[in-house]
């Protein structure tokens, strides 16, 4: 707060002395009057008067302006109350002092521009951060949700048997890395059981042909016994025939 009034006084001071050495030397009352009433355009400034000095002064003395509620004010009051910040500036041309200048600044509306300004300042940084937020949202699920979402679905097609289920392998990064080795894992899988299926299709055509031969031996065997069994009742025929 202090640097912004010494600053603001610093710049009303360099103005007035560069604006007003004409006018005072012309007596020119009217600009003058203008000056201040320009002044008053900043919010800040409730006071300022200016004085003519020497052989100038006997045309016109001086003119002050004030804002209403300080009317009634003299500028020793201004002086010394701590509410505000009060500057006197000599006005000279060509080393010859011709007035001076007068004019006070309250610290209040100043502490409230920069309380509305801090708070505007607070609202940007806000909205910056919102903006540059919600631009890290839109960033991270374009480049990483939505090839994670697609691997997630891809890896849960896998796991309910579709091991032709498509996998996105064109990323040049990490995602992509993880892409590529669920593609890896997938076609590793698809093999597996390619091969367990070749195997299995080998063994139950294995288990067919064993069957086969065990019922040919089967009906062989049964064949051999009826035999057998037809030969020894034709021999026990024969012997009690002989007895």
């Amino acid at each position: 707060l202090e640097r912004e009034l010494a600053t603001r006084m610093a710049i009303i001071a360099e103005l007035a002395q560069k604006s007003l050495p004409l006018p005072m030397w012309n007596v020119d009352n009217a600009a003058l009057n203008d000056f201040l009433s320009a002044l008053f355009t900043d919010p800040a400034v409730i006071y300022a008067e200016y004085e003519i000095e020497g052989d100038l002064a006997l045309t016109s003395g001086a003119g002050k302006k004030s804002r209403a509620e300080f009317a009634d004010h003299a500028w020793s009051f201004f002086e010394s109350s701590p509410e505000f910040q009060a500057k006197h500036v000599t006005i000279a041309r060509q080393q010859t002092i011709l007035g001076s200048i007068r004019f006070a600044v309250t610290k209040a509306t100043l502490q409230a521009d920069l309380r509305r300004r801090l708070l505007i300042m607070i609202i940007e940084t806000i909205i910056v951060i919102l903006a540059i937020s919600l631009t890290a949202l839109v960033i991270t699920n374009r480049t990483i949700l939505r090839p994670l979402y697609a691997l997630q679905d891809s890896a849960e097609r896998l796991a309910q048997g579709h091991l032709d289920a498509p996998i996105d392998v064109s990323r040049r990064d990490e995602l992509g890395q993880l892409a590529q080795n669920f593609a890896n894992m997938r076609d590793a899988i698809r093999d597996r059981m390619i091969e367990l299926k070749r195997v299995n299709e080998e063994l139950s055509a294995e288990i067919t042909e064993r069957r086969r031969i065990e019922a040919e031996l089967q009906r062989h065997r049964d064949h051999l016994e009826e035999e057998v069994h037809d030969r020894t009742v034709e021999l026990t025929t024969v012997n009690d025939q002989l007895l």
